[in-house]
């Protein structure tokens, strides 16, 4: 399946025009990178946390570090398309990101801090947008931000990007 491209679908549509869609790619961009960098900031919130806290737990050590982990995937994703990616492909669906972020969103409520239940519950509020705007009116991912001119994306897999 190595060397299979990932298709870009032309933005029409019944009743959308062109400057509609790309401002909707440019939100689902700023919703994704902003939900990468509160899901990177409470994970590394977690990790001071507990290092000075009062309590230390093994849980919140994986958690933390998982947090760390699936923000940088989200960003590099938003970003960039390389073909390590390709075993990510739910990432290069509006469903599956928005899915993604939701799941994201859950692990970062920590109700032992109110900043920790702000952002877990603002980060899975985004991931609903994300899926109803992705998912209901794109029908399809934008284009990674670094490679919106290209025409061609090599991936692994079948990916329906969004030209904008």
């Amino acid at each position: 399946m190595k060397g299979s491209t990932a298709s870009v679908s032309p933005m029409v549509g019944p009743g959308r025009s062109p400057s509609l869609e790309a401002c909707l790619c440019y939100l689902l961009h700023a919703i994704s990178i902003l939900t990468a960098l509160l899901i990177i900031g409470n994970g590394l919130l977690v990790i001071v946390w507990y290092v000075w806290g009062p309590v230390l737990f093994f849980v919140n050590w994986v958690v933390a570090v998982a947090l760390l982990f699936f923000g940088g995937l989200l960003l590099a994703a938003d970003l960039k398309c390389v073909e390590r990616m390709g075993y990510f492909p739910f990432l290069y669906s509006s469903v599956g990101r928005g899915l993604f972020i939701i799941l994201c969103g859950l692990l970062s409520v920590d109700l032992s801090t109110l900043f920790g239940i702000a952002a877990g519950g603002l980060i899975t509020v985004l991931g609903v947008v994300y899926c109803l705007l992705g998912g209901c009116w794109l029908q399809g991912c934008p284009k990674p931000l670094l490679q919106r001119n290209e025409r061609v994306i090599c991936l692994t897999t079948h990916i329906n990007f969004i030209d904008f």
